[in-house]
């Protein structure tokens, strides 16, 4: 493995992030749904075909504290199926901080998440969490597994700051989206924006729980 250094001119166990700062503080972060008509499927599904093989990580173990492949320190190497390891997928879950213009290396060449947009798609401009609101989150989320929908119900509610290229009713209240939002958000799943439902207002908490978490050491080193 290569030896890294951050601007601190320490070494670093893993390459440095690849979004922004501004990203990992929640500034830039844009999460379009995995089912938004506006991803390139065809050129995701023929890039993860031509170049990519499942992997074993091999780098948890040395993890300082979440790997890059998301296994948790102490979880032991994880397998990466094709699919996790494209630019979009890894993207999806979050390991840009959802920055559309994180760069990522392709066979030979450079490419941005955004690059795979091939239409208009409807955008969640997210912000994270205050440390309060994480732990009122995290208390829902220990108490039972059944509670994971209504957390990520109010991690939708308070971490989306606007949303483009999607027809609603537009109301925040208190710092927070209204019910008539989220109302709206409930019931604006079509075919064109691949939404809706509560599957959808939980993608968006789970985004926004996503870059809530505390940054990781490459970020802070980066």
């Amino acid at each position: 493995m290569p030896l890294l250094r951050g601007r601190d001119g320490r070494l670093m166990l893993h390459a440095p992030p690849q979004h922004s700062i501004e990203a990992a503080a929640g500034l830039t972060s844009v999460y379009i749904l995995p089912g938004d008509p506006a991803w390139d499927q065809d050129r995701i599904t023929r890039e993860i075909e031509e170049h990519y093989t499942e992997k074993v990580c091999g780098e948890c173990k040395a993890a300082v504290d979440r790997c890059a492949c998301g296994a948790e320190r102490g979880q032991g190497d994880k397998t990466i199926s094709r699919h996790e390891q494209h630019p979009v997928a890894r993207y999806l879950n979050g390991e840009t901080r959802y920055d559309l213009d994180a760069e990522f290396r392709v066979g030979n060449e450079r490419v941005t998440v955004r690059s795979y947009l091939v239409g208009k798609a409807t955008e969640f401009r997210l912000r994270r969490l205050s440390t309060i609101r994480v732990a009122e989150i995290t208390g829902l989320l220990s108490q039972s597994r059944t509670n994971t929908e209504l957390a990520m119900d109010y991690a939708c509610r308070w971490g989306v700051a606007a949303v483009e290229n999607l027809d609603i009713p537009w109301k925040v209240r208190n710092g927070e989206l209204s019910d008539e939002t989220m109302s709206a958000l409930y019931d604006c799943g079509t075919s064109e924006n691949g939404g809706g439902g509560i599957s959808m207002i939980v993608d968006i908490g789970l985004a926004v729980w996503r870059i809530s978490q505390p940054l990781t050491y490459a970020e802070k080193k980066a």
